[in-house]
């Protein structure tokens, strides 16, 4: 769990980033000291400890009780628990069958398959990873192209993709739960028509 935490910590941009450049740049505070290395990293590191101090000081309000935490956390830990867990419990799967496997033979086949369903669409035909169909019916005329194009078009298009990078630009749709997909869903149907 550690090397997780110290590894999404050190994934992420910190949030310091912007701040930095509002200090520096003369057009906004002219705060010469920000450009220093010792002065961004303390400002990083101050800005992270602030955080998991907080967090630590709600343990008990969001942090233990289960409601609380966001689904994404969840897909860390289930990996963190197939990784550790050294008992491997029949699941009833689907069409009543019982599967027996290990977690780490689970894991090795959803890890090829999905290596095999990114590599498929990004290196072989990447016209998969932007499927525009419906400008297949009328390639030179503008106005589909702008409508429906997703690269360089408004993006009106039912199936717009089969790259799964594509699809989780954005979030995840199998970890966010169904309310806040359908919730962005309306936003952009609404904001697309105005």
């Amino acid at each position: 769990m550690l090397i997780t935490i110290m590894a999404t910590v050190g994934f992420n941009t910190p949030y310091t980033d912007n701040i930095i450049l509002s200090q520096y740049l003369p057009i906004y505070f002219n705060q010469s000291f920000a450009s220093s290395f010792s002065y961004q990293i303390l400002i990083g590191l101050g800005t992270n400890f602030v955080g998991y101090g907080l967090a630590g000081l709600s343990r008990k309000f969001l942090v233990f009780p289960s409601y609380t935490v966001w689904p994404t956390s969840l897909v860390t830990i289930a990996l963190n628990k197939a990784f550790h867990t050294e008992t491997n419990v029949p699941v009833p799967g689907p069409f009543n069958k019982t599967y027996g496997w290990s977690r780490m033979k689970f894991f090795a086949i959803a890890f090829f398959g999905m290596f095999a369903y990114f590599w498929l669409p990004d290196f072989l035909f990447p016209a998969l990873s932007y499927f525009n169909w419906i400008s297949w019916i009328s390639p030179t005329n503008t106005t589909l192209n702008n409508i429906v194009g997703s690269v360089n078009g408004l993006g009106l298009n039912p199936w717009p993709t089969f790259d799964w990078n594509i699809i989780a630009f954005q979030y995840d749709p199998l970890v966010i739960p169904i309310f806040s997909s359908l919730n962005q869903l309306a936003g952009m149907t609404v904001g697309f028509f105005m």
